[in-house]
């Protein structure tokens, strides 16, 4: 009975969504399929499409495709000239090579405290020791500036491949800008104390100091308009200082031309007439001295 009456309720409301006329009076199960049926099949008629067809497409949420990163990862305002150096892996470890035995040892044991078998971190290690030793020659025991650098500048070099590859490591990409920070700090401030070990620092890592304006403020078109102008009038004084120079060094070749004759017909005056040379500077520079005291 109540299978029924479900039947004859669903028919009721597909035969009023579908405009089918509701006249029917369902006395028993069998006609209420029967206009159940009749109902399901006029609605799928009214959902056909405009050109006839009828529609397939399933309804409900479609996630779009997600396009892949692509902009570039590059670190180029850390001014790195040259890229880490791969590490030779039959060297024995550096915190390992004071152990006599191991020079008597058998081959198999040796491999074991080489760089082949060393982990991440003592790799790192090993450069850090490394670079250490090459800085503890050159400067004194005291400095720490310098050590410093080269210890940031071992980690930077360190760091940057791996970013690349992987770059949705966001902690060691956040840990590789504080380090390029740090060591940029740590150089602005060399360069204040002494400006030849700070270049000389430079040269011996192959890194380029790249300092940060203040403010890094967007161009507006005013200013984009000012700096143009700027640059114009600059362009035209320069322009100007060039040309002024070029005639300069024109009236100087005539008159070195023209103090070359003159000199050239003294020498001959006073060949041809047997003048005394000193005489005549010393009178030259007595009417010098009374033009300059006069003036």
């Amino acid at each position: 009975m109540l299978i029924t009456m479900s039947i004859q309720t669903s028919c009721r409301l597909l035969a009023a969504r579908t405009n089918i006329c509701a006249k029917f009076v369902f006395k028993s199960p069998s006609k209420s399929l029967d206009c159940l049926h009749n109902a399901f099949a006029s609605l799928r008629l009214n959902t056909a499409g405009s050109s006839g067809h009828q529609l397939t497409q399933k309804r409900g949420y479609a996630r779009p495709p997600r396009n892949p990163y692509t902009k570039p990862v590059n670190f180029d305002y850390a001014g790195e000239l040259m890229t880490q150096k791969p590490l030779n892996p039959t060297e024995i470890l550096w915190k390992y090579r004071e152990i006599k035995e191991l020079q008597n040892a058998p081959e198999s044991v040796r491999r074991l405290f080489t760089i082949e078998y060393a982990s991440g971190r003592e790799k790192l290690q090993h450069r850090h020791m490394m670079a250490q030793e090459r800085m503890d020659k050159v400067v004194e025991p005291d400095e720490f500036l310098e050590p410093s650098i080269v210890r940031a500048s071992v980690i930077v070099r360190n760091m940057i491949p791996h970013i690349i590859k992987f770059r949705h490591d966001k902690r060691n990409k956040r840990l590789l800008v504080e380090h390029i920070q740090r060591r940029r700090k740590l150089l602005k401030y060399l360069k204040k104390q002494d400006y030849e070990r700070f270049i000389w620092l430079l040269k011996d890592l192959k890194v380029r100091f790249i300092n940060i304006p203040l403010f890094n403020k967007r161009e507006s078109r005013r200013d984009k308009i000012k700096r143009l102008a700027k640059e114009e009038s600059l362009a035209l004084k320069n322009k100007k200082i060039e040309a002024l120079k070029q005639q300069l060094a024109e009236e100087h070749s005539k008159f070195q031309e023209q103090k070359k004759q003159i000199m050239d017909k003294i020498e001959k005056d006073i060949a041809e007439f047997s003048l005394d040379r000193e005489l005549i500077a010393k009178s030259l520079k007595q009417w010098n001295e009374t033009k300059r005291k006069e003036a």
